[in-house]
């Protein structure tokens, strides 16, 4: 063996050892979660991921922000343009998953627990933590792994004791990474870490020289984003997320105060996102309905206040953990009360932080409250493992013992509810994938149009290669922004050789095919009166059959779709 070959040789053994038992407890957790779970996603994921892979047309679409910004989307349409029959959101999240628990195991052993001398209590933590990220694993989503991402580097940065370079710039980078796969999660991170740094040291200036690179991407994005807006001809980028968030708020004035039919079925359409006839549902009409200012009313507060408090409800180990610390701080560090404080001031911060976040229209769910909360979590175990014990003996271990099997009762009970959740979305995805089946079994070079209530019925099992539906077309419609880029609206104007954009057109193209529309009642009705008001137009949806009548859907939300042919009445 040469000498570079014995230098390269030694510098793996070194890797290995150094970082063995992360990689390790990784490797270990991540397969426990592939043979106790199945992995599914908690938000929209799933038909987005599956229209990327074209697996329901001949498009790929690639045109919403949660698929990976620009560069890591270039990536994902070069590989399913080479080998499309391979899951590659599937395949890049599993990667992004491993790496973000290892990291995760990396950060705890050596930043929170550095000053820990015994090493099977330091394992022991780190599978505690493992565990308790399985959910992260288990429900796969871009949101949790860029927010774990920055979160991450940004608590290195700040918290270790020696930064270099190197550090800086391997962070830094990270952050960035994160950063591409969702811009929003940034902000959040920035946000929760910061005080955390402040509160611990108040050194401003000290903060800003370690985390100088995130403030400045972040800076950089929000300049380009705030230019964009304003300059714009784009109309999914003029309202989203402000419009769209307000209307999920119901943040309007009431209907009363249309002035006339027109205005008043557009008002409904508004309210529901209802919006594919961009001509009309217009940024200026849905400003104009929008109530000026915040909702500052003491419902509202108190309504978001219990939608945040649910998520810690449904979360033991996290507030279990939290006043673990709390007891433990004030039983084994008294002379250590100010830490304790501290602690104390910067989970009432981070709370605060995730109120601020969801108060615009409960915009915070687990994906979001999870990863936040979890960083957090890291922040107030630095705080209590940076502090050197000062009572020990007899009694301080008894105590850590109780505390410590109160902390596995409250994992125990978290798991299960992982458990509870993931069997029940499993049993869903199953039945509509099912269900999906036999609509292609019964019909074939049709015209399907999906809409916001049916998008579920093309969810798919995380798998490593595609499921490719192609015995009829498949289209986007009402759907919020959606359908509504430039690039899904070219592509439909080609297939039905029409203005997409028109909806008059589209609908007549829609009649002539003898388009399959599912879709609620509800929704039906809106569209039909809205077409009549608006544009004079006659179309009427006739059923055909329900949706769970095709299989055995037990989602109530489905339970309510209708598989109806649309016939344009002269």
């Amino acid at each position: 063996m040469g000498p570079h070959a014995k230098n390269i040789f030694t510098g793996m053994k070194d890797f290995v050892r150094n970082r063995g038992n992360e990689i390790m407890i990784t490797l270990v957790v991540f397969a426990l979660s592939l043979l106790c779970f199945r992995p599914v996603t908690d938000d929209y994921a799933f038909f987005m991921s599956s229209l990327a892979a074209r697996q329901f047309s001949d498009f790929a679409y690639f045109d919403v922000h949660f698929q990976g910004f620009i560069g890591i989307r270039e990536v994902y349409k070069l590989l399913y343009y080479i080998l499309p029959r391979i899951n590659w959101h599937f395949t890049f999240m599993l990667v992004y998953e491993i790496l973000s628990l290892y990291l995760v195991l990396r950060a705890l052993r050596i930043v929170v627990l550095n000053k820990v001398n015994g090493l099977f209590l330091i394992r022991l933590i780190q599978i505690i933590v493992a565990l308790f990220y399985m959910e992260n694993i288990i429900f796969m989503s871009h949101t949790r792994t860029s927010l774990i991402f920055c979160g991450i580097a940004l608590f290195n940065l700040s918290f270790t004791t020696l930064i270099t370079r190197k550090d800086l710039l391997l962070n830094g980078l990270l952050f960035v990474f994160g950063m591409l796969l969702r811009p929003e999660s940034s902000i959040g991170m920035l946000l929760i870490v910061g005080a955390g740094y402040f509160i611990y040291t108040h050194d401003l200036r000290e903060m800003i020289r370690r985390i100088w690179i995130p403030v400045m991407v972040t800076g950089i994005f929000i300049t380009i984003f705030s230019i964009d807006l304003a300059y714009t001809d784009i109309y999914v980028r003029k309202v989203e997320p402000e419009i769209e968030y307000k209307m999920m708020a119901k943040r309007v004035v009431a209907i009363g105060q249309m002035k006339t039919a027109k205005d008043s079925v557009k008002y409904e359409a508004a309210l529901v996102g209802m919006w594919f006839d961009m001509k009309e549902m217009t940024p200026s009409f849905m400003r104009g309905i929008i109530l000026p200012g915040v909702n500052m009313s003491a419902q509202h507060m108190k309504d978001v206040l219990f939608h945040l408090l649910g998520f810690y409800a449904a979360y033991p180990f996290i507030y279990v953990v939290i006043a673990t610390f709390f007891l433990l701080g004030f039983s084994l560090l008294p002379d250590y009360r100010v830490r304790v404080a501290s602690m104390i001031l910067f989970q009432i911060c981070a709370t605060c932080i995730l109120y601020a976040l969801d108060y615009n229209g409960f915009l915070v769910s687990n994906r979001h409250f999870m990863s936040l909360q979890f960083i957090a979590l890291f922040i107030n175990a630095f705080y209590f493992f940076d502090a050197p014990i000062v009572r020990k003996g007899t009694g301080a271990k008894i105590l850590t013992g109780a505390v410590f099997l109160f902390v596995i009762s409250a994992l125990v009970l978290t798991l299960l509810r992982y458990k509870e959740n993931n069997e029940a979305i499993e049993h869903e995805v199953t039945d509509m994938a099912q269900t999906m089946k036999r609509l292609e079994q019964r019909y074939t070079d049709r015209l399907v149009i999906v809409t916001i209530d049916s998008r579920f019925l093309f969810d798919q099992h995380f798998s490593l290669e595609n499921e490719m539906y192609k015995k009829n077309t498949y289209i986007m419609f009402d759907w919020f922004t959606f359908p509504l880029t430039p690039r899904y609206v070219q592509y439909v104007s080609r297939k039905c050789n029409c203005d997409a954009s028109d909806p008059v057109s589209f609908f007549k193209w829609m009649s002539d095919r003898h388009a399959l529309y599912i879709s609620s009642p509800y929704r039906c009705d809106l569209v039909r009166r809205y077409l009549k008001v608006v544009y004079g137009c006659n179309v009427e949806f006739d059923p055909v059959v329900k949706i769970n009548a095709l299989g055995n859907i037990t989602n109530n939300d489905t339970d309510r779709d209708v598989l109806t042919t649309i016939r344009l009445i002269p």
